[in-house]
């Protein structure tokens, strides 16, 4: 018995296509069309909900002679982009059965130390931060660096003093 899902049904409305697809090692470039912005805008919003992400979400500072302020510092390293691959090998905070609050299973631990000693201003840069051991695989937490030099997101410039 053959049974078409589509059988008998009126085509109602513009179909939706997607065209120009290329899928790349870190994103995918696509063309919607005929379709509604409301329904292209749910459509990103559940990418970003249900594509697994890792981020810097708690920073504890133990000494800083900065002139900007903690929180400053915090917010610029929660924006750096942080390696995700096979990031299902941590655990969500909230679901640990190892901890209450953070652990090697649920969490990842980047130290930043950086000290400008030279009479030049220094630029502390996302490959300073360094993924601490114990961690649950070699990709996770590491920071995403793109540029031709190296260097990755710009977290804040230094001077001596």
């Amino acid at each position: 018995m053959d049974y078409d899902a589509l059988d008998g049904l009126e085509d109602v409305g513009p179909r939706v296509v997607v065209r120009r697809l290329q899928a790349l090692k870190d994103r995918a470039d696509f063309t919607l069309e005929n379709i509604d912005l409301s329904f292209a805008n749910s459509l990103r919003r559940t990418i970003l909900a249900e594509v697994p992400t890792m981020a810097i979400d708690l920073v504890e500072v133990q000494a800083s002679t900065s002139s900007l302020a903690d929180e400053f510092i915090a917010h610029r390293l929660g924006l750096v982009p942080l390696n995700s691959k096979s990031v299902d090998d941590v655990s969500y905070t909230r679901d640990c059965e190892y901890c209450e609050q953070y652990c090697e299973h649920c969490s990842v631990t980047l130290d930043l130390h950086a000290r400008c000693t030279g009479d030049e201003i220094m630029k502390v840069y996302a490959r300073d931060l360094v993924v601490a051991e114990p961690r649950r695989n070699e990709w996770v937490g590491m920071p995403v660096i793109t540029d031709a030099l190296g260097l990755g997101t710009l977290i804040c410039k230094l001077r001596k003093g």
